[in-house]
């Protein structure tokens, strides 16, 4: 029967996969941490753009019935 230390000899925990990427995949990560903050502005800043827009329709059809 063999040690359990000879049973983990050729597993890997993937730290020699961090050292060995690509030039292009460095690249990519780096914009990808630059883009998540915009995925997260973007929706927000729509989302408050449609509310004021609904707001200016539904109060421009107020007014626009009123009979003076």
């Amino acid at each position: 029967m063999s040690s359990p230390s000879n049973l983990f000899d050729g597993l890997s925990d993937g730290s020699d996969m961090i050292n060995k990427k690509t030039t292009l995949e460095r690249k990519l990560d780096n914009i990808n941490h630059t883009i998540e903050p915009i995925r997260t502005i973007v929706p927000i800043a729509i989302l408050i753009i449609q509310s004021i827009i609904l707001i200016k329709l539904f109060n421009q059809g107020e007014s626009n019935g009123k009979i003076n």
